[in-house]
């Protein structure tokens, strides 16, 4: 008797089913049913994809060139579709972090799909109309939708499907009409109300002010200097502040072209190429097609300067509005100066979205850092955010120990060394057994930081079921205040939070894994330096035993000489604190 293969938990819902009759792809085929509120384990399933790190640096190479390949390509055959002659450097700011995210999707579960597609004992039910609803408006609609099982149980399906038609696979396909089951969503963050006041102000303001902020000729976007130093910055400059929107409608945006007229010519080299390309029309956003036109139009007309010398923004792939007034910008001749905003940056052995923003910038701004490949664009500026540090920070009072959780995506869709597929499972349940290991006086005194966002894994439930007595907080508070609050900020990955801590002189302690966040052997010695300070835990035992230990005495191990030392030293290199941070933005911007 075959047995049934579960691509997603879809081809669960609503079916009382023997476990012992079913394979399962992964571990993705988990879920948290929040009628019941409880977790449906189906299987303990880890996938071998990408375990070995020597397998995900060359999966890492080679989608860097079938990346090269499809954007020559793109490149080709939106400029024909628009019958503009824009260059690459146009392109590239606009579809790039789309099309790797695109084929990263596909290639991670090309390469799942391949582990079962000779075993001829089993079948796979797959629904008659396999599509998506209608194509994505913009690229933060394609970003979003990647973290839910319809668009992931949709792509398996189609892999199935294409290694079937082209028979290379054994599975047995069942077609059938399967009812819509895109219910299954994750609960994403609802906008906050402030953000429509804050989009008042800003019209009002452009009202007033847009003859004068138009001829602005170095423009600052989108930061983390916040409202008073970016105030100060543009001052100094001799110029208002520009404000602008931060995202386009692209929904009510008008079609003036026909997405069937796109065609795209590339040279595939093998059949997971093939599927790609015969996918992508699928998956491409509007805004690179149909709505192009009317995007192009917007930013014209908005309060922003045309051909500014310099533009200095951070954070700006994923957002249509930035992506595009970049490009435009670029290609008349503006530099643009980009400024880290993640972590991970400059500590990763490999980050794709790293790559892109220096790759794309003239000048690119870190925490302290300077690339290995790009030395000559990178500016170690410190940190952009401004943080408040008191080198006697105290801890008088104080009892909350912070646990601060990273938002993990069940399904793999960006390309960086922290991102492989055992980690995903491992990470929560390496969590979980670090607080469930603390004695009682420190648990009593935990609090747990969630993000706001789910993207697969349901934390924010799983947290609330495993510790009901524990106080916790999704995502809305400021976690700065957190911070100062805090006697002890225990941070569960090589994240923004941890350098954070640091350089405010907030005792901290770190749980991370080299296995897997590989980091680069120039930020090594210098983790070392933590490690030494038993402030980096690489498994959860030692930090457990460590927070146990000093709780009722941190003073006495955080304001050591050595440690103080040790944490001066790594801060200067990726979490500098730069007091005239404007002072030297001034210098690289005027």
């Amino acid at each position: 008797m075959k047995k049934k293969l579960i691509k997603t938990v879809l081809d669960l819902e609503n079916k009382e089913l023997d476990k012992r009759d079913l394979i399962f792809l992964g571990n993705h085929c988990n879920s948290f049913d929040y009628n019941k509120n409880e977790l449906i384990d189906n299987c303990n399933l880890e996938n071998k994809n990408w375990k070995n790190y020597d397998d995900f640096t060359k999966d890492y190479d080679y989608l860097n060139s079938l990346y090269d390949k499809l954007l020559d390509s793109l490149i080709i055959s939106l400029n024909k579709f628009h019958n503009i002659e824009k260059q690459k450097n146009f392109w590239e700011i606009i579809v790039g972090p789309w099309l790797m995210t695109f084929c990263v999707n596909i290639f991670h579960k090309w390469e799942i799909t391949e582990n079962f597609i000779n075993d001829e004992n089993i079948f796979t039910e797959i629904d008659n109309d396999t599509k998506l609803e209608k194509p994505y408006s913009s690229i933060e609609n394609y970003k979003r939708d990647t973290h839910t099982e319809f668009y992931n149980h949709y792509l398996f399906s189609k892999i199935f499907l294409f290694l079937d038609e082209k028979k290379v696979s054994k599975i047995e396909i069942i077609k059938k009409n399967i009812e819509n089951i895109n219910s299954l969503n994750n609960k994403n963050s609802n906008t906050k109300n402030s953000q429509k006041f804050k989009a008042y102000l800003k019209s009002l303001f452009l009202k007033i002010f847009s003859q004068l902020t138009k001829k602005n000729e170095i423009v600052i976007l989108r930061n983390y200097l916040g409202f008073i130093n970016n105030l100060k910055l543009n001052l100094s400059l001799k110029q208002l502040p520009n404000f602008y929107q931060h995202h386009l409608n692209v929904e009510n945006l008008i079609k003036n072209k026909k997405r069937e007229n796109f065609n795209i010519f590339f040279k595939e080299d093998n059949l997971l190429e093939s599927f790609l390309l015969s996918e992508i029309l699928n998956h491409i956003p509007e805004s690179f097609l149909e709505k192009f036109d009317d995007i192009l139009n917007k930013i014209k007309n908005f309060n922003l300067p045309l051909n500014p010398k310099k533009i200095f923004v951070t954070n700006f792939p994923y957002n249509t509005f930035l992506s595009f007034y970049l490009a435009m910008c670029k290609e008349k001749g503006s530099k643009i100066i980009s400024g880290q905003h993640g972590g991970c940056y400059g500590q990763y052995d490999r980050s794709w979205i790293e790559e892109f923003e220096i790759k794309i910038s003239d000048n690119f701004l870190t925490y302290g850092w300077i690339s290995r490949s790009n030395s000559e664009k990178t500016i170690p500026i410190g940190m952009l955010k401004q943080l408040d540090k008191n080198n006697q920070f105290s801890i008088k009072n104080k009892k909350n120990i912070l646990f601060i959780i990273r938002a993990r995506s069940k399904y793999i869709s960006k390309l960086d060394s922290g991102t492989r597929s055992n980690y995903k499972f491992d990470y929560l349940d390496n969590v979980f057994f670090l607080i469930e290991n603390l004695n009682k006086k420190l648990k009593k005194n935990t609090k747990i930081r969630l993000r706001d966002t789910d993207l697969g894994w349901a934390e924010h439930p799983r947290f609330k079921k495993k510790f009901p007595d524990i106080r916790i907080d999704y995502g809305t508070s400021n976690i700065l205040k957190l911070m100062k609050s805090s006697k002890i900020v225990v941070s569960t990955s090589l994240s923004t939070s941890y350098l954070e801590t640091l350089s405010m002189n907030i005792p901290t302690v770190v749980v991370t894994n080299f296995e897997l966040e590989p980091v680069r052997i120039e930020c090594k010695k210098y983790l070392d330096l933590l490690i030494d300070s038993k402030i980096l835990h690489l498994n959860p035992n030692t930090a457990i035993a460590h927070l146990n230990s000093i709780y009722d005495n941190v003073g006495d191990w955080w304001f050591d000489q050595t440690v103080q030392n040790n944490v001066k030293i790594f801060c200067e290199k990726y979490a500098k604190l730069n007091y005239k941070i404007n002072k030297d933005l001034k210098k690289i911007l005027d």
